[in-house]
């Protein structure tokens, strides 16, 4: 079922906040509310610019994903998004949080979508196993269309979630990594470090992902980057459960483009520098040895020649 099934309303803006669906309202916070506010069955909370929500109806209007994973419920305002815009054959959400979210048990049992929309909690998204599990279980053998991770927001978490989950990707499928510039963005996440100090900025993973679009487009096809999105589109290639490795999939040519670690303390900084530097080091050396090399070589024909 679609958005263009004429028994179901479109989802209507009433405002710049409020989306209004079939007997149900979602509020779009993108601030300090959204920790506030609380979800009823009837009107959830969503984590999302109005700008965020717009993009997903867009992208996907010519064709709604069927199978859906979602990293990251919260108060259940994303998955009743997501049910409301295309109503898929199978919407799998899951979250760290072991307690189930109240109004999400009620929304699904008031549209009757017990079996196709399943909530799943006391999932990390940082546990490779337990989201393959999902995946294998949930979906009945058959590849996801669209992922979406709006789970942690966190580096480490985050690229496990992708090398787990990708492959379970359809080819021409899309992977949505939400809230990653939150290294970038002005105001409070620039004071003293932001509120994430001690954590790596997504962005190391916007520039992996970038780096295997150019060596194999045939396992990403592209990357777009908006202030609040990472959209990667997967290519024709099978990609193996379970062996999959961003971090070794992408070319370099020997260069240094990710961070190496993240320095936590002043001492760990120092040796971060020194990695750097010594890297850095061995390869103009490298260089100047083999211009080195030319030169004596073109000096051996010269001087055979005269």
């Amino acid at each position: 079922m679609s958005m263009n099934d004429s028994s179901r309303a479109e989802p209507v803006w009433i405002d710049d906040e409020v989306l209004s669906c079939a007997g149900t309202d979602l509020i779009a916070v993108f601030d300090g509310r959204s920790q506030t506010l609380e979800s009823t069955s009837r009107r959830f909370v969503v984590v999302k610019s109005r700008h965020m929500i717009d993009w997903y109806a867009r992208h996907f209007v010519e064709g709604p994903p069927g199978r859906v994973l979602e990293i990251g419920i919260f108060k259940g305002g994303s998955v009743a998004l997501f049910e409301e815009l295309w109503h898929p054959a199978r919407l799998v959400a899951v979250d760290i949080e072991p307690r189930p979210v109240a109004a999400l048990a009620e929304y699904v049992e008031r549209i009757g979508a017990g079996d196709r929309v399943r909530p799943l909690y006391g999932i990390d998204q940082g546990d490779h196993d337990a989201l393959r599990a999902v995946l294998q279980t949930n979906f009945d053998g058959e590849p996801v269309d669209l992922i979406v991770d709006d789970g942690c927001h966190y580096l480490d978490e985050s690229r496990t979630a992708f090398n787990s989950t990708f492959p379970y990707l359809r080819a021409g499928g899309t992977y949505v990594i939400e809230d990653w510039g939150w290294a970038h963005w002005p105001g409070v996440w620039q004071q003293n470090g932001g509120p994430w100090r001690d954590k790596p900025a997504m962005t190391t993973l916007a520039f992996e992902l970038v780096m295997l679009a150019a060596s194999r487009p045939d396992v990403v096809e592209s990357v777009e980057t908006t202030q609040e999105l990472i959209v990667v589109r997967k290519g024709p290639a099978v990609v193996t459960a379970g062996a999959f490795d961003l971090s070794t999939s992408y070319l370099t040519a020997g260069r240094l483009f990710v961070e190496a670690g993240f320095p936590r303390t002043p001492r760990d900084a120092c040796r971060l520098v020194r990695h750097v530097g010594s890297t850095y080091t061995r390869g103009l050396s490298r260089t100047i040895e083999e211009r080195g090399r030319g030169l004596r070589g073109r000096a051996r024909r010269w001087l055979g020649r005269s």
